[in-house]
């Protein structure tokens, strides 16, 4: 239940203004009533937005703008366990996240989670499922946030009678505290209607960091309805200040040169005084030159200047594309008007060559052996680290002894942690990591150490398993085995409880003299094991027997043979109930009906089915489908499933294809054989495949044609040239083209062709004035919603379009 906020503070004020001799009575101001704010107002609504928990803040942990997780929460990002204390610290799971380009991220949080949602209400998530279920569901309140704009607090209210006269006044202090005092503006536990009015001049603050000061509710309705032409995306933004910072920060190294590593040996030293070495190793002469950092339109620039070697390669203006405290992309253009683009990244002296997500990989890879100060330093392993966070360590006697094991990310460092049984437990703790290389690991814990060195030579290691020879282990149809000396799951390995017999406890066995026996829990052939409830008849009660007579009959309690039996199904001389075999030799049960009924709840699991992949690099719309995984919810233990091209084959049982398949066609129909194991019954299904691209190229024709009929668009560079930043280019949806600027304005028409695979194109015609130069055939080298790179292949001249949206 959320607390009556107006109700506290009203009733508070309220009592101190009866209590002060001074101000027994109603205050004489009064206040005029196109100023009061009601709870439906439209100025409310828009203040409520404003003042709404943003949601989006945190969307890298939850995906979704219905709720903020309350912070601190500790999660584990790709196995590295870390704690966000903050929304700073958010930058470090974007950069777990961001380490490698081909790995799967996956987030898991440390529950009970406490969530805010919009409106402040906080809700207590006890589990995975709970918090998926809550995302599926929800819903964002009825005002949408507004994320681009914020009151500089504090603010105060008038509180007015329904005479307009002054009652009380009410300062508040942080956006929840406005939220709730709105939500509940229009309730009055005291009778009688409540008015409420913002006391003037108000300060708001965009999220560019600009601010405007209203002093009035017509002012305040129009400065928010404002701020989302104002907002900005400060993703990888930077600003002159902050590269200077950066890059007088330790050193930088040339990673990629237009995506080589020609210079990756080469470091780069920026001075204080504008001044730059770049230095090869350990070389004594460093190439010299200047450097200098300045903001212009297009972004910020970096310029290498006066370079004693590389000018070519590496000297001129470079715009900082992307920008973060210890990594840039620079982007230029070269004297034949190429895109170039070079990657630095920061490196510093105490810096530990590793990320936690590094560490954490190396250390599932082969085995490891250690030495440490600790104790007995007769803990040397092997280790086996698995992904699941489960070591193992093989001790002298040859027993393996298993433990937990994870990597934590802190303000501190990176911590290996350990827990371990006796008589590894010595081990156990938080070990902080100082050195790092390939193949070794040193960790520290206080004055103790521990060293891992890796070791991917142990005859006894399979590495494409990460498991050791005898291990369990899992086929991808699911059979348990073991793993063989050739590294292969084996699963046919029989591991008998009487390896002599080659059998089982409770197998048939036969003793050397011929008796038949079964095998005891000693491993020996017991032959004295039948004991029947008639021994003369060698049966048991309820045994079909045979009498003097030959009359055939059933043993009864007292193992007589009573041949006068009647039976439910008298044709069968068996009950409803009994086993059965019906036409075709398939076990089944004698229904009510006497009739041999085969259990074929198997099937009810199966029905047609659609497959689909996701695969972006294929062209032609073919790929590989492993088609065990056609029904992945349905148990297969009892029925045998086989795929065919027709339903012809399927019902006919043959040409069975092979898995993986790859399909002929997209989409494509096959069919499913399921046969009930042990049966001729059968029943077929179909199952429709589909290759699907999951990561549609956004730079197709159609969704550049419509970027760029969608607002106006500004040749910021033309062939790196800024004369026409102030033209404005309004493509119609006619295919006319207008051109506005320079003190003219002309019309030329506009179209896109092409594809992804062989280039798209901006065709521009018609122009013949000062304009002239956009005419071509134009290449979109780079596109977005809001900026486009344009080459013409006639000329190699190059623009730079970006949007504008008034």
């Amino acid at each position: 239940m959320k607390p009556n906020f107006k109700l506290v503070l009203i009733l508070s004020l309220f009592a101190l203004f009866t209590f002060n001799s001074c101000q027994n009575e109603v205050l004489e101001e009064t206040q005029n009533q196109e100023d009061t704010i009601t709870s439906d107002s439209a100025v409310a609504r828009l203040m409520r937005s404003t003042a709404a928990n943003n949601g989006t803040v945190d969307n890298v942990m939850d995906g979704t703008d219905c709720f903020s997780i309350n912070l601190p929460v500790t999660i584990i990002a790709n196995g590295i366990t870390i704690t966000i204390d903050s929304l700073e610290d958010l930058e470090i799971l974007e950069e777990i996240f961001s380490e490698f380009d081909s790995d799967n991220d996956f987030l898991e949080f440390l529950f009970p989670i406490t969530i805010i949602l919009n409106d402040y209400t906080e809700i207590t998530i006890e589990n995975q499922d709970q918090l998926e279920a809550f995302i599926e569901e929800c819903t964002e309140n009825e005002d949408d946030v507004i994320e681009c704009v914020d009151f500089v607090y504090p603010i105060s209210f008038s509180i007015y009678n329904s005479a307009f006269q002054l009652i009380d006044t009410v300062v508040i202090e942080s956006d929840e505290a406005l939220y709730i005092f709105l939500e509940e503006l229009e309730e009055n536990p005291a009778g009688g209607a409540i008015l409420a009015s913002l006391n003037y001049p108000v300060t708001l603050i965009y999220s560019d960091g600009s601010t405007i000061e209203v002093n009035s509710n017509q002012e305040l309705q129009a400065a928010i309805n404002a701020a989302d032409e104002l907002c900005i995306d400060d993703t990888d933004d930077c600003e002159a200040g902050d590269v200077e910072m950066y890059l007088l920060e330790c050193y930088w190294n040339i990673v990629s040169f237009n995506g080589d590593d020609n210079f990756i040996d080469y470091d780069i030293y920026f001075n204080e005084n504008g001044t730059l070495e770049i230095s090869q190793g350990s070389t004594t002469s460093a190439i010299g030159g200047h450097w200098e950092v300045s903001e212009t339109d297009a972004g910020v620039i970096l310029s290498l200047l006066e370079l004693t070697a590389f000018d070519q390669d590496l000297g001129g203006d470079w715009l900082i594309i992307e920008c973060d405290d210890d990594r840039f992309k620079l982007v230029r253009e070269n004297a034949t008007n190429v895109a170039q683009y070079v990657i630095i990244e920061r490196e510093c002296e105490n810096d530990i060559d590793c990320s936690a997500q590094v560490v954490n990989n190396s250390l599932i890879e082969c085995v490891w052996y250690s030495g440490s100060n600790v104790a007995s330093n007769q803990l040397n392993g092997p280790f086996n680290f698995d992904g699941s966070g489960v070591v193992t360590v093989v001790v002298p006697n040859g027993d393996v002894i298993t433990g937990q094991w994870n990597i934590s990310l802190t303000d501190s460092g990176i911590y290996l942690v350990l827990e371990l049984p006796a008589p590894y437990n010595e081990l156990s703790g938080e070990w902080r990591l100082f050195e790092c290389d390939a193949d070794r690991l040193k960790f520290i814990n206080g004055d103790h150490y521990i060293v891992f060195e890796q070791d991917c030579t142990n005859d006894t290691y399979c590495e494409d398993l990460q498991a050791n020879i005898g291990d369990e282990c899992e086929t991808p149809d699911g059979v348990v085995g073991v793993i063989n000396e050739n590294c292969e799951c084996e699963t046919d390995v029989n591991q008998f409880d009487c390896p002599d017999y080659e059998a089982n406890i409770g197998d048939e066995c036969e003793t050397p003299d011929g008796v038949v026996g079964v095998i005891n829990e000693n491993c020996e052939c017991e032959t004295d094991v039948n004991e029947f409830d008639c021994p003369d008849y060698e049966a048991n009660i309820g045994d079909p027997c045979e009498n003097p007579n030959g009359v055939s009959g059933v043993l009864n309690e007292n193992c007589d043979c009573i041949t006068d039996t009647t039976f439910d199904c008298e044709e069968l001389q068996a009950n409803v109930g009994d086993e059965c075999e019906d036409a075709n030799g398939n076990l089944g049960v004698l229904n009510e009906n006497c009739e041999c009924a085969v259990d074929t709840s198997a099937f009810e699991c199966f029905s047609n089915v659609e497959f689909v992949i996701c695969d972006d690099n294929t062209t032609d719309g073919l790929t590989e489908f492993d088609l065990n995984l056609a029904f992945p919810n349905c148990p297969q233990d009892d029925v045998e499933i086989t795929f065919h091209a027709s339903l012809s084959d399927a019902e006919a049982g043959v040409e069975a294809l092979n898995s993986p398949y790859v399909n002929t066609s997209n989409p494509q129909t096959i069919y499913a054989r399921v046969v009930l194991a042990g049966t001729t019954i059968y029943e077929v299904f179909e199952v429709h495949l589909y290759v699907e691209n999951c990561n549609p190229d956004p730079c197709t024709a159609d969704n550049i044609a419509l970027f760029l009929s969608e607002c106006h668009w500004v040749p910021v560079s033309v062939d790196g040239s800024d004369d026409f930043s102030t033209v404005d280019l309004l493509f119609g949806t006619d295919g006319q083209l207008i051109a506005e600027g320079l003190g003219t304005a002309a019309t030329g028409s506009w179209s896109v062709t092409g594809d992804s695979a062989n280039g798209v194109y901006l065709l521009i015609g018609s122009f013949n004035n000062v304009f002239q130069v956009l005419t071509g055939e134009w290449l979109v080298a780079q596109c977005s919603e809001t900026e486009m790179v344009l080459i013409n292949n006639a000329n190699n001249n190059q623009i730079l379009l970006q949007r504008e949206c008034n």
